[in-house]
């Protein structure tokens, strides 16, 4: 490496091939690293050659990609841009440019971008044989026990919240897919849904890609920057999202930014189609993921019932917090208890209710304001109010009552009850 490079750190022999032990193999002599420095830890797990700008599609992470800039030299700006945020979300660990026959110097755009990315940009300034690069990685690899390693994130994702006994085992499988656990962790859950019923259910595939795009695989050089994702699952009803990342608020934040995402892929799904994302509250070992998953599907619950647009962490559902405490027997006893007698209706008119209830205890029982919730005249909503007294009794007046109303009502929502006692 020449001046733009950094030195190795330390003597101690890695199993893991960095960036920075390929800049260091003779056939790579005259590298310059003129951006991304911070990310000369990343591993690599492969070389790859390629020319096209959108080839972040066929990528699966931790590649180091080499080119000799052919259509570098004819991207605008932006395109540049986008080039580089493609690379990171897929993972790729550095960027070789060799300016020879295309360019003279790499684009400031180009630059500018992997700076602020933290993706290293290595330029060779005469010719370097890309196919000797790729052969002494591979036999460095070899070497090292690192063959190339594909990650199964469906499997990875539901071995990561399925309990604190398979922690020892997630670790040594995180660090042979050369991924990196951040000081924090949460787990987000989306949940695909057509209003209506009936019909095939929605197909997660575009969610679950749609998320791998947004949030890169937690390599070490990602993970040291910002958020990075451990695995990402579209088994079962519910997409499952493991974030790991150096801070709470990076996590947060990164959570809030994926809301509009996963909204604009629904919006392609079909007309109905929504989807619903609940977000745990942070953890700093594996072995609490599975009561994060258990937040993060309550959240889900509660948000069924909302009108929220943007996600909902499980700190700001107040009583969902306490609800999780009581085993399931006990919830569907207290919604038995203060619920069941609308259990007999039609669905209907089960609905029709449990949905005027809620709005008069949002609204501290004040029929005007639950009106205008409800889209209803007061007098409709009077008849209505008539009616829960019949099936609830008439101290719905008590401030004790409410609140078991209200709890009840969080109850059946937490438990996913669409009908008394079905799930």
């Amino acid at each position: 490496m020449s001046t733009g490079a950094v030195s190795r750190r330390g003597s101690a022999q890695s199993t893991v091939v960095t960036v920075r032990d390929v800049l260091e193999l003779p056939c790579a002599a005259g590298a310059e690293v003129v951006a991304g420095a911070a990310g000369l830890d990343r591993p690599v797990r492969w070389v790859h050659v390629s020319e096209l700008l959108d080839i972040a599609r066929l990528l699966t992470g931790g590649e180091f990609l080499l080119t000799t800039g052919m259509k570098l030299r004819e991207a605008r700006p932006e395109e540049l841009r986008t080039y580089v945020e493609s690379l990171v979300r897929m993972g790729v660990a550095a960027l070789g440019l060799e300016l020879v026959l295309w360019l003279r110097e790499p684009p400031d755009s180009l630059i500018q971008a992997c700076n602020e990315r933290g993706l290293p940009l290595i330029v060779w300034r005469s010719e370097v044989r890309f196919r000797l690069i790729a052969e002494e990685v591979s036999r460095l690899l070899f070497e090292r026990g690192r063959e190339p390693v594909v990650i199964d994130e469906d499997r990875l994702a539901e071995e990561v919240v399925s309990g604190p006994s398979m922690e020892p085992l997630l670790r040594e499988r995180i660090e042979a897919a050369n991924l990196t656990l951040g000081k924090w962790l949460v787990v987000a859950i989306c949940e695909v849904f057509r209003s209506g019923q009936g019909g095939e259910p929605p197909d997660h595939a575009e969610v679950v890609a749609g998320l791998r795009n947004a949030i890169p695989l937690a390599t070490r050089g990602i993970v040291s920057a910002g958020v990075g994702r451990l695995a990402c699952s579209g088994r079962g009803r519910f997409i499952k999202l493991i974030i790991t990342g150096p801070s709470v608020e990076s996590l947060r934040s990164a959570c809030d930014r994926l809301a509009p995402v996963v909204h604009r892929i629904a919006t392609t799904l079909g007309p109905g189609t929504y989807v619903r994302m609940g977000v745990s509250r942070p953890r700093e070992n594996l072995a609490e993921l599975s009561t994060a998953l258990r937040e993060a599907v309550a959240v889900v619950r509660f948000q069924a019932s909302s009108q929220r647009v943007q996600p909902i962490h499980f700190d700001e559902v107040r009583l969902g917090r306490y609800l999780l405490m009581i085993p399931p027997p006990l919830l569907r006893q207290l919604v038995q208890d203060e619920l069941g007698s609308l259990a007999a209706l039609p669905k209907r008119d089960q609905d029709e209710l449990l949905r005027t209830l809620s709005a008069l205890l949002a609204e501290n029982f004040n029929v005007s304001a639950a009106a205008k919730r409800l889209h209803l005249r007061r007098q409709s909503l009077y008849r209505r109010i008539e009616r829960l007294k019949t099936l609830l009794g008439p101290d719905m007046d008590q401030c004790d009552r409410r609140a078991a109303l209200l709890l009840a009502l969080r109850a059946r929502e937490l438990l996913g009850v669409d009908a008394f006692g079905a799930h």
